[in-house]
């Protein structure tokens, strides 16, 4: 029981990892050594094991969704999401509607109503644009497709009305004291649209780099930003963007990158009008809208661009993730895999694959589809966003535990034995250069040498236990230390 006793460290690491080097991780080394920080999207695939039952204080007897893991779960991708948040200082709140509570408003009147989507040209930011061919999408992935992202609701900024033109400026305050480089903002351009002041004020020991803040608008399959004609940055940093369009309204994502990491209050400024806007258009939109001055409507604030997601879902083979066309243990064949990346704006920086080799040994998947189930997923992350093809994602995939009876207690096995899978796991990653943790063969050999009882790695027949979650996550987290 040696190398449980001793917890994870270069031991466990030499014996139980594969390709854990600078070169199987190009993106992530980049990443780091290039000091990105913003627009990193991780994510992680799993069975139930990664859904987390069987984690401390499991209390799951029922659930909403086999794809969607308990929010309050503590398995060991929660345990990963944690501490990777505390680690790179993730903005813990990264969509701010204009009305939370963290907004002050400072003058001019905020109305606040639900407004239809219009056309919006980027992808991935918005909750519910899309949903999969047979409308289930929303109902399978529930706040995995609609946390931090811009909803229906809508902010309308206009001045005071009064005697004068201007009795006070529409303006709210954001105290921004979580540190961020970027921020995306989105508006509902259109006939009516007015003009956005945008200014950070920092303590002065915060500094911008040259060139810095700059604008962009996000736009195109790929999301790729451009820099627009309607947005403009002044010599002191402030940023002013108009939101007047004559072509008909449209939902559009403005990319403010201040160059590195500031902290401040945010303020967000009506800012006049365009001399074209029609006053009156607005008031078909949203209710009691004033027809004597254009509104500001803004959809809300995506802070950093930075999003970890679990998206295991229980009882399905890697095929079934992608719709394989075979039946998982919970529901039908579906594009799971397409449907979560409809609404994720970037290419995935990294995937961390907990493979689901009970639920492939249950269906008897012939190692060759389960080889070529695993490609097909792994394009398709590395593709989305990606319209090239090239290697813009790392992959980490990783063992857990085999059926008890079968791996401990002597019970016969099917044809296609859990070593086969395990076996064909380790040569995949060997093949391909990915990343490997073997989990399972470090589970086998503690109990096989060092006398660690198998039950305790056990919740039930087939899913571990609190402390094998523990295990797991603090493996994991030992490898994702010296990458990230």
């Amino acid at each position: 029981m040696q190398l449980i006793m001793q917890g994870i460290g270069m031991d466990f690491l030499r014996v139980y990892t594969l390709n854990i080097t600078a070169a199987a991780f190009p993106v992530l080394t980049e990443n780091r050594r290039s000091k990105k920080t913003i627009d990193r999207e991780f994510l992680m695939l799993g069975d139930s094991h990664g859904w987390g039952q069987g984690s401390p204080d499991y209390d799951g007897q029922c659930w909403y969704s086999p794809h969607m893991t308990f929010p309050y779960n503590k398995g060991f991708y929660a345990r990963i999401q944690s501490y990777i948040q505390q680690k790179l200082g993730l903005h813990p709140a990264p969509l701010v509607p204009l009305s939370a509570k963290e907004v002050q408003c400072i003058s001019g009147v905020v109305r606040h109503a639900e407004v239809p989507f219009f056309e919006p040209e980027a992808e991935g930011f918005y909750y519910p644009l899309k949903i999969s061919e047979d409308g289930q999408a929303n109902a399978r992935f529930g706040y995995l497709i609609e946390d931090h992202k811009f909803g229906l609701g809508l902010s309308v900024f206009t001045p005071l009305e009064g005697d004068k033109a201007w009795d006070g400026i529409g303006e709210c305050h954001v105290d921004a004291t979580h540190p961020f480089r970027k921020l995306y903002v989105g508006v509902l351009a259109g006939p009516s649209g007015a003009k956005l002041e945008i200014d950070l004020r920092t303590p002065p020991y915060y500094v911008r780099p040259p060139g810095y803040p700059n604008v962009r608008r996000i736009a195109g399959e790929a999301n790729a930003d451009r820099s627009p004609a309607e947005a403009e940055v002044t010599g002191e940093g402030n940023i002013f963007i108009d939101t007047y369009t004559p072509e008909g309204y449209q939902d559009r994502i403005y990319a403010i990158d201040y160059g590195q990491k500031q902290s401040g209050k945010l303020c967000l400024r009506y800012a006049g009008a365009n001399s074209a806007a029609d006053t009156t258009a607005a008031s078909a939109l949203v209710e009691g809208c004033s027809a004597t001055f254009t509104p500001l409507m803004i959809r809300g604030i995506l802070v950093d661009g930075n999003r970890m997601r679990n998206i295991s879902m229980g009882g399905h083979t890697v095929g079934q993730w992608w719709g394989d066309g075979t039946t998982s243990c919970h529901d039908r064949s579906s594009p799971h895999i397409d449907d979560i990346l409809a609404y994720t704006p970037f290419t995935p920086t990294l995937a961390l694959i907990q493979l689901p080799v009970v639920n492939e040994y249950l269906a008897q998947t012939p190692i060759a589809a389960f080889k070529k189930n695993l490609d097909i997923v792994i394009r398709k992350l590395n593709k989305h966003r990606n319209p090239t093809g090239s290697k813009k994602m790392d992959v980490l995939l990783f063992t857990t535990l085999a059926d008890r009876a079968i791996q401990f207690q002597g019970k016969n096995s099917l044809p296609v034995s859990y070593g086969h899978y395990f076996a064909a796991s380790r040569q995949y990653c060997v093949d391909r250069g990915y990343g490997f943790v073997d989990f399972q063969l470090y589970f086998q050999d503690a109990v096989e040498q060092g006398g660690l009882d198998y039950e305790l790695l056990y919740d039930d027949a087939t899913h571990p236990s609190p402390f094998a979650n523990e295990k797991i996550a603090s493996g994991l987290i030992s490898v994702l230390d010296m990458l990230m």
